[in-house]
């Protein structure tokens, strides 16, 4: 009888918990549409993919210099496990009573906000073309909203502040035919741009994708931009490169020269791990993917809340489940 009072009050107590998360979440929210994933499930791979293990012959665009893809990737190195046990079991579930709203907007919009809400004002560039880069360089806990009113829930402050950041940096406008002119900055923008309509599933054929993720890798080794839009260069090139063109070997060979130009300890260099993880496991190279993942466990602790440590975590869990 004991037993069976025990469980019963843990279910309750669960119940209430989930209740005070959904309530504060509304009261969060307001009346937007904001959809959470509460960390249970990664993302699914997107469903036209190719076979894992197919690496697609990288071609050179006419008129971009692209970054020397001539060495293979090679296996990711993780850190020393401390123990035999998972880094997923030994890390415990983060709270999710508070979040942190991004509200980016191509249109008129209030002034103000109340705290754990940040309105950003787009004066060139639509607000579901930017949310769609920040989805890349900031995984958002959850993502809701119109071409000109797009809200990115994040669990930290932190990821909430980089992203606001980051999104008045991305208000680059339209792409025209080509770059301005050869210099990095040009090409920078014109490639973000182009992203743009990528990331937004615009029918665009593959020699055009490579064209845009060749030319924004070409960028990440110039002294011409800052460190960030570097980095924000090299994320976005490494996601067309694995999630739309599938040259898995192409999009790890960027993200080991990006490494060594992120500071260490830095959320980019965790988003980084994270990427890696990302692409290897769709590569159907899980080994090296749980590597990667148990890197962002074991050198990242600092930022446990945030939503890219989150999502490593329950993959590892998930996984050593079905073991």
């Amino acid at each position: 009888m004991c037993e069976m009072g025990s469980h019963g009050w843990s279910a309750r107590r669960f119940t209430v918990r989930r209740l005070v998360e959904l309530a504060v979440l509304f009261v969060a929210a307001g009346c937007n549409d904001v959809a959470l994933n509460w960390g249970d499930q990664q993302s699914a791979p997107r469903p036209d993919r190719p076979p894992a293990g197919r690496l697609v012959a990288p071609s050179t665009p006419s008129g971009v210099r692209p970054v020397a893809q001539s060495a293979p990737a090679t296996p990711v190195e993780a850190a020393p496990a401390s123990s035999d046990r998972s880094a997923a079991a030994d890390t415990p579930p983060r709270s999710t009573l508070q979040v942190y709203q991004l509200v980016l907007l191509s249109e008129a919009g209030p002034a103000e906000a109340p705290p754990g809400l940040k309105h950003v004002r787009l004066l060139r560039t639509r607000a579901r073309d930017v949310a769609n880069v920040l989805k890349v360089l900031y995984l958002p806990s959850g993502p809701s909203g119109t071409d000109h009113r797009y809200t990115l829930v994040y669990p930290t402050e932190l990821e909430h502040d980089l992203a606001a950041k980051a999104a008045r940096e991305l208000d680059v406008g339209s792409a025209t035919d080509a770059p301005a002119s050869r210099g990095a900055g040009d090409i920078w923008r014109w490639g973000m741009a182009e992203a743009f309509k990528v990331l937004d599933d615009a029918p665009i054929p593959p020699h055009r994708v490579r064209h845009i993720a060749d030319a924004l890798a070409g960028t990440c080794s110039s002294t011409q931009l800052t460190a960030w839009q570097r980095w924000a260069a090299g994320m976005v090139a490494g996601e067309l490169r694995a999630h739309r063109l599938y040259d898995y070997a192409a999009a790890q060979t960027l993200y080991q020269q990006l490494e060594v130009s992120t500071e260490p300890g830095s959320y980019e260099q965790m988003a980084l791990w994270y990427a890696r993880g990302r692409a290897l496991q769709q590569d159907g190279r899980r080994d090296q993917a749980r590597q990667a993942y148990e890197t962002v466990l074991g050198q990242f602790t600092p930022m446990r809340s945030t939503e890219v440590f989150e999502r490593a975590r329950l993959t590892l869990a998930q996984w050593d489940r079905k073991q």
